[in-house]
């Protein structure tokens, strides 16, 4: 499978979710890092709500993720 095919294949909604979940792992870093020894641990902070989720700072940082994300893979979808 080509990495055009599966770029087409997703829509604009499952991606922008995609890159809001890496947001909320990007503004939230330092504290994952310090309190996190295992994956356990980060599914167990989402569970609980304790990561702080800005709405606006995140869909912001998701579309900036998003854009760097498609000026890298488009170059590949060219070729």
């Amino acid at each position: 499978m080509h990495i055009s095919s599966v770029v087409s294949s997703w829509n604009a909604d499952d991606e922008l979710s995609t890159f809001c979940v890496g947001a909320i792992l990007i503004l939230n870093r330092r504290k994952i890092i310090k309190e996190t020894n295992s994956i356990d641990d980060l599914i167990k902070m989402f569970n609980d709500k304790i990561l702080k989720i800005n709405v606006r700072k995140c869909i912001s940082t998701a579309i900036k993720l998003r854009k760097k994300y498609l000026y890298k893979v488009r170059p590949l979808i060219l070729s």
